[in-house]
């Protein structure tokens, strides 16, 4: 069974909301809540439910690609771009 968020923030003494707020990275959380969170998600090794998140907030942040062939290196150079422009804007190459 994965660890859940309500798993981290037992652990670490807090509120849900206080976990959410340390792994979204806001500024409205104490240095010492936000060290007891992190210290509960490394011990728990707690890793966050992306798809969960995605469907709470309406979006996937996934760009799909067709094209015929991989092999040809002008749709490579195409990948390649979209790629880099798709991390500089905040997508995760994960």
């Amino acid at each position: 069974m994965s660890v859940t968020i309500k798993d981290v923030a037992k652990e670490a003494g807090v509120s849900v909301a206080t976990v959410s707020r340390v792994l979204n990275g806001s500024c409205n959380v104490s240095d010492e809540s936000a060290q007891r969170v992190n210290d509960a998600v490394e011990k728990l090794r707690y890793s966050p439910n992306f798809l969960g998140r995605n469907l709470r907030k309406r979006e996937t942040n996934v760009i799909l690609v067709i094209m015929p062939t991989s092999e040809h290196s002008l749709y490579s150079k195409i990948i390649m771009g979209m790629q880099k422009y798709a991390e500089k804007i905040g997508y995760d190459n994960g």
